[in-house]
């Protein structure tokens, strides 16, 4: 996983546009699906709980936490893309 980023660093990104929010929520979503699952739960249980917590269908988190395909890709140019 990789390294948290401090709330302070998170909001000057942001006003700066430097945040992808879509990507960041689904990174949580991940996040908190395996602390769920961690702590012995199952998997529709996980997938319940993390789809009330962000306000999505149990569909749509089940397709963040198995989909290995990024949402965009950031050309050498940086800017950013549909895939």
């Amino acid at each position: 996983m990789m390294e948290e980023i401090n709330q302070k660093d998170l909001e000057k990104f942001r006003k700066l546009g430097l945040i992808d929010e879509i990507a960041l929520r689904n990174y949580y979503i991940k996040r908190d699906f395996e602390e769920l699952r961690n702590k012995g739960n199952k998997v529709t249980d996980c997938l319940r709980v993390i789809s009330q917590k962000y306000y999505l269908s149990e569909s749509s988190i089940n397709i963040i936490i198995y989909s290995r395909v990024s949402r965009t890709k950031i050309n050498d140019f940086g800017q950013s893309y549909a895939r």
